[in-house]
């Protein structure tokens, strides 16, 4: 149906020698939705920030494909620029008189 939207969630799998890295691999979901044939499609990943993460301006993307793993398409990196600033974060604790200490 027209302008009908489908969602899937997948998890990505991790680079184990570069935790910066992630693999999603769509072939099976493309096998399973030949219907969708020609029609856009829209991956969107979240990630967690934590203590060993690296700032970094520019981020990257590019997709590989084709039906022959020998023979494999890679597109041109799509490079985004995400500005990031420092943060500084306060816990409040309410003590017994609900005065924050």
């Amino acid at each position: 149906m027209e302008g009908e939207q489908d969602s899937v969630i997948k998890e990505a799998d991790i680079d184990p020698d570069n935790a910066r890295k992630m693999t999603l691999d769509l072939s099976q979901w493309i096998r399973e939705n030949q219907t969708h044939k020609g029609k856009t499609f829209t991956v969107t990943y979240y990630a967690k920030v934590n203590a060993d993460a690296v700032v970094q301006t520019n981020n990257s993307a590019h997709l590989e494909y084709g039906n022959d793993p020998d023979n494999i398409t890679t597109t041109t990196p799509d490079v985004v620029t995400t500005p990031t600033y420092p943060v500084q974060i306060h816990k409040l604790i309410k003590d017994q008189q609900n005065s924050y200490v």
